[in-house]
């Protein structure tokens, strides 16, 4: 029997945090600290192009950094063993990066929107799904940034 990625653990935890914890830095920084350098976890994904995910992000955007924010250089990878989205881009010309679990039509952006002497990163958690002929649905959910 083949074992396991190690990352399949820590995306489980990361799911788990996502649904559950109440401090978004603790679970932005679990993405962060566990996964976004982790060599198989990277490799292990495919570059996808999704306009939904592109909706989604835009939304947030708007929500949460301004009406006119435009995404920019954004690569989305794609693991379809857990239906995960995840990928670096850029919010408005801030710094950002996102994951989703589409099966569980819940994710996180985290943008860095200063940096410097006195640095300042949100994490924003969001439910999110397709509406037949509607387009895309963000909901917050609670707590949503911090």
């Amino acid at each position: 029997m083949k074992a396991r990625p190690d990352y399949f653990g820590k995306l489980e935890e990361l799911s788990d945090l996502l649904q559950n914890e109440q401090d978004l830095v603790v679970v932005g920084k679990y993405f962060l600290d566990n996964l976004s350098d982790d060599r198989n976890f990277i490799s292990a994904g495919k570059l996808v192009k999704d306009k939904m995910i592109k909706q989604v992000l835009e939304e947030v955007g708007k929500q949460f950094v301004s009406p006119d924010a435009k995404i920019t250089n954004m690569l989305i990878t794609y693991i379809k063993e857990f239906d995960f989205y995840h990928g670096p881009f850029f919010l408005g010309g801030k710094p950002s990066s996102f994951f989703y679990y589409a099966k569980l039509q819940i994710g996180m952006v985290i943008i860095i929107q200063s940096m410097g002497e006195d640095p300042n990163t949100s994490f924003v958690r969001f439910r999110a799904a397709k509406l037949p002929g509607k387009g895309v649905a963000v909901i917050p959910h609670n707590p949503t940034i911090q």
